[in-house]
């Protein structure tokens, strides 16, 4: 956001330069909080790096090398993976953070928070991501969902904990990405949520959750349904439902999400079309013609849109085969022999469409940001969503992620109590309500359809939820 305090010496000058001023600013707020035609990005969990661990100069960078252009609008920090409310909760970010709190396995990560900060000073909204394809989650009560509401609120957003693992930073929200664990308890956790919310009217913060395109999504389809969402990033890969089969109308079902959105308790929420961001990272990859082929005919179709997810901004910063040609330094290649860098990787060349789409001047920045080149700690592959490639060797370090066999007790030492910060990005402008809009005849049925036995399938099952990796969750009381 443009500065307003400005001193000028003439009135005359005073006045051009303000009128000015304030042009610029209204061009950048609406460009910044738009809610529309948006990217937002999954961070934090490196599984490109966890492919490539000989290669780490080119590992997944620190979260503010994503935010020096106006690319990604929105990212998702991943992920707090252990619902732990009998000690402290688990988190899990890679290379990004191994370092602990005295006496403590809870990860405290003040490089991420300032990253974070330089991130919403640029206009991007930065939300904690809980769940994850692994960890230990889970409530077995409403009481359960409401208790832990509280502890993120504390730890990551505008209360008060003495273990903030950011420091500081206000984060601008959660979001969901629920791959096992059930419904039980979660609505209960957005109202208490959102309630907690109303208590900082400086600053909105937002309710994400990130479905499969299977409908209703096993984990988030009774909570969709009841709660509060900003945003719905449903992800449309790793199943039959995917983009891969946008022109089977018996598998393509984004009009089943738009109806969703007419009838949720947000007549505002907008859903997205998420994506991997590259051949590696989800089964289902669309190169970048098909994806905004895609995305045209739906945001055309639908009012509910709000744009593109992709998984993760590690696999997308390595994607230079942005059209289905060209380079690519995960599809394929032989280590040490990799096509040389050119142009836009896939997110910048995605985002820069996005971009012009919702009326914005093309994005400013460098076209491509060089990795740095200093070693960094080999990552801990935590995957969120499936992906095409094993899981990978643990690091050579103790790793500091809690232990789900060995609950973490609060510790006797004591920790000086931290306030939340007073710098909060601004809110984003409402938009009028999709509900009083009837969504025009959908482009997509005008396409030729593909018969039953053309459904293009993923190459594995989705695996299926194992109710041992729910947590006892009793007795969070004592930790508050």
């Amino acid at each position: 956001m443009l500065p307003m305090r400005r001193a000028f010496g003439w009135m005359g000058v005073a006045a051009v330069g303000m009128l000015g001023l304030m042009a610029s600013h209204s061009a950048a707020e609406s460009c910044t909080d738009s809610t529309t035609h948006n990217l937002a990005m999954y961070w934090g969990q490196n599984p490109w790096g966890g492919r490539h661990l000989e290669d780490s100069a080119n590992w997944e960078q620190d979260i503010e090398y994503y935010c020096q252009d106006d690319t990604i609008d929105v990212l998702m920090v991943s992920f707090l993976v252990d619902y732990n409310l009998g000690s402290l909760p688990g988190l899990n970010f890679a290379n990004h953070c191994n370092t602990t709190f005295p006496d403590t396995k809870l990860h405290h990560c003040p490089k991420i928070g300032s990253g974070i900060k330089e991130c919403q000073s640029r206009g991007k909204k930065v939300l904690l991501s809980l769940g994850g394809a692994e960890g230990r989650y889970g409530f077995q009560s409403d009481d359960q969902g409401r208790g832990f509401a509280q502890v993120i609120w504390d730890m990551f957003l505008g209360g008060d904990h003495k273990y903030r693992p950011f420091d500081d930073t206000v984060l601008d929200g959660v979001d969901l990405d629920l791959e096992h664990g059930g419904p039980t308890g979660v609505t209960a956790f957005i109202t208490e949520l959102r309630r907690l919310y109303e208590s900082d009217s400086s600053k909105k913060y937002l309710v994400a959750g990130a479905p499969q395109c299977e409908f209703p999504d096993a984990q988030l389809g009774k909570p969709l349904e009841e709660a509060w969402f900003d945003m719905v990033f449903v992800q449309f890969y790793n199943n039959w439902c995917g983009l891969i089969n946008f022109d089977n109308i018996w598998a393509w079902n984004y009009d089943k999400w738009d109806a969703l959105a007419k009838r949720m308790v947000n007549p505002d929420v907008k859903m997205y079309l998420g994506a991997p961001a590259s051949p590696d990272a989800g089964r289902g990859y669309v190169d970048m013609d098909r994806l905004t082929h895609i995305y045209q005919n739906v945001s055309s179709a639908y009012q509910t849109l709000g744009g593109i997810m992709m998984w993760d901004t590690s696999n997308a910063w390595q994607n230079f085969n942005v059209s289905g040609s060209g380079s690519s330094r995960n599809a394929n290649d032989e280590e040490g022999e990799h096509q040389p860098r050119s142009g836009q990787n896939f997110a910048q060349a995605v985002g820069a469409w996005l971009h012009q789409k919702r009326g914005c001047s093309p994005a400013s920045g460098p076209k491509y940001l060089p990795n740095s080149s200093k070693p960094k700690p080999k990552p801990t592959h935590l995957h969120a969503h499936p992906e095409s490639v094993s899981t990978q060797p643990e690091p050579e370090t103790t790793p500091t992620t809690p232990s789900p066999t060995q609950p973490e007790q609060e510790p006797s030492s004591t920790f000086s109590q931290l306030e939340p910060s007073s710098i909060h990005s601004e809110p984003k402008p409402s938009q009028p309500s999709s509900v009083a809009q009837p969504a025009p005849t959908p482009v997509v049925s005008e396409l030729p359809p593909l018969a039953p036995k053309d459904l293009v399938m993923p190459e594995e099952p989705m695996p299926e939820f194992d109710e041992s990796r729910m947590m006892d969750l009793d007795g969070y009381e004592d930790y508050m």
